[in-house]
């Protein structure tokens, strides 16, 4: 699954590679297509924007886009945050308006994950398991199949919650953006601000 526009595997994986945040949650992902000539010096290296003692903002400046990724360091292991104080769920009313701005469902797979991570050099153990999390940019891959390259001019995904492979994914179009359903429970797992050009 590859957008049309956007960043790739190529982008995840110099991020992937930057050991010292592995164990970090994906927060947000901000994207805005290049405003300014990007110096050869810093055209395709993470940078790091700030570092706190639980979060880091690492930015990768591309020709077309700057990519923008907020980790957060937390205690909370995978699996403690699938059962207790996870994400905001919809009311069921809620929930079924939404359903009527659905555009996409999607349900990864262990394999799936398996060969995306495999693709990015990412070894977080979260994503290796038999009960994969799927990654937060597999996910916003999936997200940018969606969007054309005129639709946008900046966008930002907010993670709430993770989700695990077999898990069926709803994506639904609100006002002013997208949002990410676990359609069985009608949590929302993130959701998204698109500025359009």
């Amino acid at each position: 699954m590859k957008s049309k526009y956007g960043p790739n595997r190529e982008d995840f994986r110099r991020f992937s590679t930057m050991k010292k945040y592995v164990g970090y949650w994906m927060g947000k992902i901000y994207c805005q297509r290049a405003v300014r000539a990007v110096s050869v010096s810093t055209y395709g290296k993470v940078m790091v924007r700030m570092c706190r003692k639980n979060y880091v903002i690492l930015e990768l400046p591309g020709e077309e886009y700057t990519l923008t990724v907020t980790l957060f360091r937390t205690k909370q292991s995978a699996r403690s945050s699938q059962t207790g104080e996870r994400t905001k769920r919809l009311q069921a009313s809620e929930w079924k308006d939404l359903q009527q701005t659905e555009i996409g469902r999607h349900v990864f797979t262990a394999e799936e994950i398996l060969n995306f991570v495999i693709s990015i050099e990412d070894t977080n153990e979260i994503h290796r398991t038999a009960d994969p999390v799927v990654p937060g940019f597999q996910m916003m891959e999936w997200f940018l199949t969606f969007l054309s390259a005129e639709d946008w001019h900046t966008w930002e995904i907010r993670f709430h919650g993770p989700a695990l492979a077999g898990q069926e994914l709803c994506l639904c179009s609100c006002s002013g953006g997208y949002q990410c359903i676990l359609a069985e429970t009608g949590e929302l797992l993130w959701d998204c601000c698109v500025e359009k050009t």
